[in-house]
């Protein structure tokens, strides 16, 4: 069953984060100190309540077939493609690619080794090649659809809070970054 999780590696980054935001509550509390930059350029210090981040809604679970392959029509250029949610391990063969590689003229290629892993098949050629080619002359407009696509379907942890700038008592929303602290908060 390829939906089966077989080891740690085979989690896909939602699941992994929602496995480690668990392990802090269980293991040292609900309550997680970070520091944030806001609106008004201040730092100010924010008590996250961990048991407040909620699991991302998925509005269409018509779409999941028990399966991590997926379809999206690209808008610009009508191609059809199918792709999988990244996994534990994609994400680490992905960084130890991009630290053996050199940028090539100024480009980063992070998005194209990220999308390259993600598309698993492009007008249906899956030749891992042609993916490459395919990934690397994508539109702009056609990749930002897809990366926004991705964003709205993948189970994830809502990892955004409010928070009230002290200074101007405005509101405004920043993500939770996970430092050393998470799993260290006497550092």
């Amino acid at each position: 069953d390829p939906a089966v999780v077989r080891s740690y590696g085979d989690l896909i980054t939602g699941d992994k984060n929602a496995l480690l935001i668990a392990a802090r509550l269980y293991g040292y509390g609900e309550i997680y100190d970070i520091e944030v930059t806001t609106p008004s350029g201040e730092l100010q210090k924010v008590a996250v309540d961990l048991n407040n981040l909620t699991a991302r809604e998925i509005e269409d679970e018509s779409i999941f077939k028990n399966e991590n392959r997926f379809s999206f029509t690209l808008p610009r250029s009508g191609d059809k493609i199918e792709f999988k949610f990244l996994t534990v391990s994609d994400d680490k063969a992905i960084s130890d690619k991009l630290k053996k590689s050199k940028p090539i003229g100024g480009r980063d290629p992070q998005l194209t080794e990220r999308l390259s892993r993600m598309i698993l098949s492009a007008g249906g050629n899956d030749d891992p090649m042609f993916i490459r080619l395919f990934t690397e002359s994508m539109l702009a407009v056609d990749s930002r659809a897809f990366r926004e696509y991705v964003a709205k379907i993948q189970p994830n942890v809502n990892m955004e809070i409010e928070v009230v700038d002290e200074a101007t008592s405005e509101p405004f929303r920043t993500p939770v970054a996970l430092g050393s602290s998470f799993f260290w908060p006497e550092l």
